[in-house]
This record gives structure tokens, C-alpha cells and sequence, in this order.
């Protein structure tokens, strides 16, 4: 979703403008392409901007993380992406996010039982709103998104309708969802 998301910006957002595109999370062992430095580096590109890489992956250990997270250069970005001016992010399905981060079947087993179906910022939610299980993580957690300006979610398709549903529960006031027909429709079947 995101690397469409970059697909789509191009100049004109920059005109006038100093932008630095930071990415909101560490790295997930996926394909480079698709990596919240990568994607933050096109956007950059595409608009004339500036862009700040996060260099650690995204799923830690606890102890990992408050090393981690004192690093200088850690700690300066992730000092950044809580006082952007603009968040953009992505609502995934939880068993397939569960799965490209390569969790371990008893997780997945136990979040199939709490029927997670939404994932955003490592938080698995059921059809409720609730979390069911939460991941130590290096990036920008949900707790911050309140005192963040403007938040902006995006996911598309009727495989994402519900998981749309889910997580829409628990936003701030001001997050703004760009979705599409598809699941737009789904969600309004209801």
C-alpha cells in the first residue's frame, strides 16, 4: 500500500516546501523495495524532498528495544517521526501481517483465536477495536498518533474492509482514511 502510496506523489506536493520523509517503523526482512526506508527515499524523490533512514529492524525483544531506541541516531529519528507534522500509514489483516513478519505458529494460532483481523503500528485488533496482542517494536506507536496534526490512513481493497472497520474504531478525531470503491462498498454493506 505504501509503496503505491509513493507511486502517486510527484513534485507538485514539494513545490514551496521543505519536506524530510521519515519512516514511522524499523525494517521487516522483506523485499528491499518495499521497506519503510525505501518507501521513504521514493517519496523524497518523487517530491523534491528530503529523506532520514531508520536503521534497525522492526520487531525486537524488550531488552533489544530500550538499547535500541537510546541509540544517538535511533533516538534522533525516532525523535523526528513523533513530531512530524503528517503521518501516513497502512491498515493491514492481521494473520497475513503476522505472517510476512514470519511470527511463530503459537502467535498465530493465538491470534486467530482472539479473531484478530487489523494490524497497524504492530497492534493486532479483533472486529471490536480491541487489541489482542502487541508487538515490541521499534517506530512510531499509536499512542502518539493524538498529538500528530494531520493522520492519514490508507488501505484499499474488499480484503481490507474489515480490517478497515476494526482499527477505524480507535483512531484520533482527525485521522482521514483514503480507501477505495471496493471496500468502501464492503464497509458499507452494513
Amino acid at each position: 500500500t505504501m509503496v503505491r502510496v509513493a507511486g502517486a506523489m510527484d513534485h507538485k506536493i514539494g513545490l514551496n516546501r521543505k519536506m524530510l520523509f521519515v519512516p514511522a517503523r524499523g525494517g521487516l526482512g522483506e523485499s528491499v523495495d518495499i521497506q519503510a526506508n525505501a518507501i521513504a527515499e521514493k517519496m523524497a524523490k518523487r517530491t523534491g524532498g528530503k529523506s532520514r533512514a531508520l536503521y534497525a529492524p522492526e520487531h525486537v525483544r524488550t531488552e533489544t528495544y530500550s538499547l535500541l531506541s537510546e541509540e544517538p541516531d535511533i533516538k534522533e529519528t525516532l525523535d523526528l517521526v513523533e513530531n512530524a507534522s503528517l503521518v501516513i500509514y497502512s491498515i493491514g489483516n492481521a494473520i497475513k501481517m503476522a505472517e510476512r513478519r514470519g511470527m511463530d505458529k503459537e502467535i498465530l494460532q493465538q491470534l486467530k483465536e482472539k479473531n484478530a483481523v487489523a494490524e497497524a503500528f504492530g497492534e493486532f485488533i479483533d472486529p471490536q477495536g480491541e487489541i489482542v496482542y502487541k508487538l515490541s517494536r521499534i517506530g512510531l506507536r499509536s499512542s502518539k498518533l493524538p498529538s500528530i496534526p494531520h493522520v492519514v490512513a490508507v488501505a484499499g481493497g474488499r480484503n481490507k474492509a474489515e480490517a478497515i472497520k476494526a482499527h477505524i474504531k480507535n483512531v484520533p478525531p482527525h485521522t482521514w482514511l483514503v480507501t477505495d470503491e471496493a471496500a468502501a462498498n464492503e464497509i458499507l454493506k452494513e
